[in-house]
């Protein structure tokens, strides 16, 4: 095999494998807990006990609308009765962020 400057042997890339569709759907899953870092966890204690600073309340919401609720995803799921399962769960979780949303922005003189 020849070799390039680095003294690395040239290789051949290998073939990706493509996921199956049920992957797909598995890992697509509205089910499956949302991805998070340690300050998204941290701002959502802070916000849960009392002592959450600005910024810590901006990313906890955040978080919620955004990942947890899935507000701006899309809901429907392909599959059957499985997919329709897969988007009734998927609507309730971006039905909540739609419901902080609209709580955030409507004027404070029309809340009753």
């Amino acid at each position: 095999m020849a070799t390039t400057g680095g003294g690395k042997k040239d290789q051949q890339p290998r073939p990706v494998r493509r996921k199956t569709e049920s992957e797909i759907r598995e890992l697509s899953a509205p089910h499956r807990p949302a991805p998070y870092e340690l300050a998204d966890a941290m701002a959502i204690k802070a916000l849960f006990e009392g002592t959450a600073t600005s910024d810590q309340q901006t990313r906890a919401l955040g978080w919620i609308i955004e990942k947890a609720a899935d507000t701006h995803g899309l809901a429907y799921r392909p599959g059957g009765i499985e997919g329709q399962r897969a988007t009734d769960f998927a609507s309730g979780k971006s039905y909540v962020g739609m419901q902080i949303i609209k709580m955030v922005k409507i004027p404070k003189s029309r809340l009753k």
